[in-house]
């Protein structure tokens, strides 16, 4: 979905935070941007003081690139980014060399399973969220949307470092089904 999983906001602006704190710099590749929440979110969270919430004048440099496949996805959000690519992933793997924090909730399902892992596997440092085998076909007409590999916590294991797993995540919307987050 072009969202998200609301409940990945927590572990996606606590480890850009620690970057942007401990080098002074931080260069975010959200893959898959939809419309746009994870660098919106990052935008108005990074470049503040921890201990006051106030912005810091003058002090961190921020980059955040989105990759969105779905140009119907653009959105006004788009504009918290300092450069959107509408195009595939696996056409701009590159990319994932340079950043400091790789950005994939609810992206890594929609890819085959090799390049999934291709890109935790590049990553510097990510935060990766993935639905424990649900089945989507096609979504909005977006072909994209549809789900071509499963992940359980098996399968993240080799790839991150520190791995959360939500059983029953969302029982209003989502009855039963569970949610897996990995950090790198």
């Amino acid at each position: 979905m072009p969202v998200g999983v609301a409940e990945c906001l927590p572990f996606v602006l606590r480890i850009a935070h620690e970057i942007e704190w401990s080098q002074g710099t931080l260069k975010v590749l959200d893959l898959g941007a939809g419309y746009g929440f994870w660098g919106a979110a990052i935008r108005n969270y990074c470049g503040t003081d921890p201990s006051t919430g106030r912005i810091c004048a003058g002090g961190k440099a921020l980059r955040i690139t989105g990759i969105e496949c779905w140009e119907p996805y653009r959105s006004p959000l788009w504009g918290a980014y300092d450069e959107m690519i509408v195009g595939r992933i696996e056409d701009n793997l590159s990319r994932i060399d340079s950043a400091d924090l790789v950005v994939a909730i609810d992206v890594l399902e929609h890819l085959p399973e090799p390049l999934a892992c291709e890109i935790m596997d590049r990553a510097h440092r990510f935060v990766v969220g993935v639905p424990e085998q649900w089945e989507q076909g096609a979504v909005y007409g977006n072909e994209s949307e549809r789900h071509v590999s499963m992940w359980t916590v098996d399968k993240m294991r080799p790839h991150a470092t520190t791995i959360t797993y939500m059983p029953n995540f969302n029982p209003l919307h989502n009855p039963g089904e569970s949610y897996i987050v990995g950090l790198k």
